[in-house]
């Protein structure tokens, strides 16, 4: 139930600030093969608009659905879930940008 989400993801992010945490929301990258799939008016009406929903708390959002720096296959051990290669670029991007955003 995307509602059930909406409301869960919002009290997962209260939760997060009521312990002096400071949250981030972050659509994970997939590769090109499973990327193509997702048409850029979908990405934005059935997953980016209900983060936005849920996020009231404004805080920051990190879309890597298609950057292009993590959609080559040779990155995955399947269409959806990193191998130890590109399990390390994405950390270190994601590091070094939440760093550049003072979030870390």
């Amino acid at each position: 139930d995307i509602q059930f989400n909406i409301k869960l993801l919002h009290k997962m992010i209260q939760f997060c600030l009521d312990k002096n945490l400071q949250p981030v929301v972050c659509v994970l990258p997939v590769s090109s093969y499973l990327g193509e799939k997702f048409s850029d008016s979908f990405v934005e009406e059935q997953i980016l608009a209900y983060i936005n929903q849920a996020n009231t708390q404004n805080c920051p959002v990190f879309n890597y659905l298609k950057d292009k720096r993590f959609t080559d296959s040779s990155l995955y051990i399947n269409s959806f879930f990193f191998n130890l290669c590109g399990r390390k670029q994405f950390t270190k991007v994601m590091i070094d940008e939440l760093k550049d955003k003072n979030i870390l």
